[in-house]
This record gives C-alpha cells, structure tokens and sequence, in this order.
C-alpha cells in the first residue's frame, strides 16, 4: 500500500489535472449556453488552473522520488565515494576528520 509512494502521488497529480480539465471544460460549456463570457472564462482559466495547481503535487511526488534515491546510494556506501571525489581538492585535514566522522556513524548502524 505504501510502497512506491512517489509514484502515486505523480498518478494522482494526473489523475487530479485531469479531472479538473474535463470538470472546467464540462462547467465551461454549461455555461456558453447561458453567459458567453463566464463560459470561457471557466473554460479557459479552469483548465489553466487545474493544469498548474498539479505542478505542486506532482513536484512533491518528484521530491520524495529523488530523496528515495539518495537515500538508497547513502545505504550502499555509494555517497562516501562520492564525498571523496568531492573532497580531494580539500586540505588533508579536512578529508580526515571528514572520514572519521563517516566511519563513526556508519559504525553505528552496523
């Protein structure tokens, strides 16, 4: 049920964008018949609206996606060899103390 969650929230942000169109289209065109410019008004902005607004969800969706993903490389060491690459211009001290503190708190979770 919980698994892949940012995968569903990306569906759902589709699944809303969607629903708002066919809804702002549906009231859009209900209302051609009885004021032209509210109709497109509705029909327009709705839409518009129901577009953008899914921008938010879906890029919630995204974050939790790519926090997922970190999270996974730094599970299998992958961001040490990463901070060494990042770290080899730094002064030596620096690198050590670095690792050091590295080695301690994935010590801890062994």
């Amino acid at each position: 049920m919980f698994e892949n969650i940012s995968g569903k929230i990306k569906v759902l942000a589709k699944v809303f964008c969607a629903l708002g169109i066919v809804v702002s289209v549906v009231s859009g065109l209900l209302l051609l018949s009885y004021d032209l410019f509210m109709g497109l008004i509705t029909l327009v902005l709705g839409s518009v609206g129901a577009w953008t607004s899914s921008f938010c969800l879906y890029g919630f969706g995204e974050l939790i996606e790519k926090v997922t993903d970190i999270a996974e490389h730094c599970e299998r060491n992958d961001f040490k060899e990463l901070m060494k690459e990042e770290t080899k211009y730094d002064n030596q001290e620096t690198t050590d103390s670095y690792y050091r503190a590295i080695s301690k708190y994935s010590s801890i979770d062994e």
